[in-house]
């Protein structure tokens, strides 16, 4: 099985979907807002910031300090967009080698057990670094853009622990986040070969996920039941995306239980699907 796994996983990161959407994930970044004049109530994203301000209006704003604009990102429009980038390289590669052929071959070398195991593997790591390595890439221009602001007071205020300490939890989070998100698209490769449908599909469910858990979020404030927020936010799709440098609270163990259970029930439900299926899934 490692072979297969190396195999599968050198071909998703050599791809050029892979390189697309690690670049696709860093201009989204670019998309979260960071910055609010109170004088006029209008907010500014980073791209906005960058072509707005001067380097020495932002200098003397903590907004603009490069380690808290990167703790930022992944929110806003490219939280939106998560299902779509996070799968994007294991869907095009699982769709092209379905399509082609080439999954009776690799099959016939290994058993289909096996095979599982490598593809949700494959998946879930591919959709956790392109994350990651977006962030990375993101992190690299925010530095070159804004003042790096030597202030150890803004320091000790922004982050408990050190700004490399604080860097590298957004980084495992972002990769923990990216496996979250690929999760749907892989279950959904089991009985459907149209890659766009493959896509579009839990970018849909993810925002009527998130609808609906706000709504009923605040129905319960508005009755009087403040309890509503450790029963419902493991829940919601982007909680992982804080689970690594969240602080521990009655949020953190079911979080990790909810997506624990979630990955087990796409794996399965993916076995499951592709065993059943008359054509082994080829």
């Amino acid at each position: 099985m490692l072979k297969t796994l190396k195999c599968d996983f050198a071909r998703v990161i050599s791809s050029r979907e892979f390189i697309a959407a690690v670049i696709v994930t860093a201009v989204l970044c670019f998309s979260t807002q960071v910055y609010v004049d109170y004088s006029s109530g209008k907010t500014y994203s980073v791209i906005e910031s960058v072509f707005t301000f001067s380097r020495d209006f932002m200098a003397g704003r903590y907004e603009f300090y490069p380690p808290l604009i990167i703790k930022q990102a992944l929110s806003g429009y490219s939280s939106m967009a998560m299902p779509i980038t996070a799968s994007f390289v294991f869907v095009m590669t699982f769709i092209t080698e379905r399509n082609s052929g080439n999954m009776m071959y690799t099959v016939s070398r290994t058993s289909r057990g096996k095979y599982y195991v490598s593809k949700f593997i494959t998946a879930v790591t591919s959709g956790g670094l392109c994350t990651m390595l977006g962030v990375i890439l993101f992190g690299i221009f925010v530095y070159i853009l804004f003042p790096n602001v030597n202030s150890p007071e803004l320091k000790e205020w922004a982050f408990q622990d050190s700004v490399f300490a604080a860097l590298a939890k957004k980084l495992l989070s972002a990769f923990v986040y990216g496996m979250t998100s690929a999760l749907p698209a892989f279950f959904l490769c089991s009985f459907c070969k149209n890659p766009y449908v493959i896509l579009c599909f839990p970018f849909m469910l993810k925002f009527i996920t998130e609808t609906l858990l706000a709504k009923i979020q605040t129905n319960a404030w508005s009755a009087g039941n403040f309890n509503i927020y450790e029963r419902i936010v493991p829940f919601y799709p982007n909680a992982a995306s804080q689970l690594v440098d969240r602080a521990v609270d009655e949020t953190f163990l079911p979080i990790i239980a909810v997506n624990v259970i979630f990955a087990a029930a796409v794996f399965a439900g993916f076995a499951v699907i592709m065993e059943n299926r008359s054509d082994r899934g080829r």
